[in-house]
C-alpha cells in the first residue's frame, strides 16, 4: 500500500500503484457529501462512497479528520454495509 504524506488525503477515486501492488482506488467520503462535523447525519454519504468503491472492484474509503455521524435505519438494519473488497481508512 503506498504511503501518503500526512495531511494529503487522496482525491476521489484516485489511483495509486506501486511495484507488486495492483491499482488501489481511494474514495474520499467528503466528496460524496459527508461533513464530519458530528452534527450532520453522514450515513448516506458514507454508504455512497462505500458502494461506489465496492462497485468499482474495491479499494479504500478515506475519512479525513472529523467526527462522522452514522445512524442505523432501524434496530435490525445496520447503518452501513461494507463489501469484503472495501477497506475503511481514517485520519485524525
Amino acid at each position: 500500500m503506498p504511503i501518503l504524506p500526512f495531511g494529503s488525503p487522496p482525491a476521489p477515486a484516485a489511483t495509486f500503484s506501486s511495484p507488486g501492488v495492483e491499482r488501489l482506488l481511494y474514495y474520499n467520503v467528503k466528496d460524496y457529501g459527508a461533513k464530519g462535523d458530528n452534527a450532520a447525519n453522514d450515513t448516506s454519504a458514507v454508504q455512497s462512497a462505500i458502494t461506489a468503491c465496492g462497485n468499482a472492484g474495491g479499494g479504500v474509503v478515506f475519512f479525513p479528520p472529523g467526527t462522522y455521524l452514522l445512524t442505523p435505519g432501524s434496530v435490525t438494519v445496520p447503518a452501513i454495509t461494507i463489501p469484503s473488497n472495501v477497506v475503511l481508512e481514517g485520519m485524525g
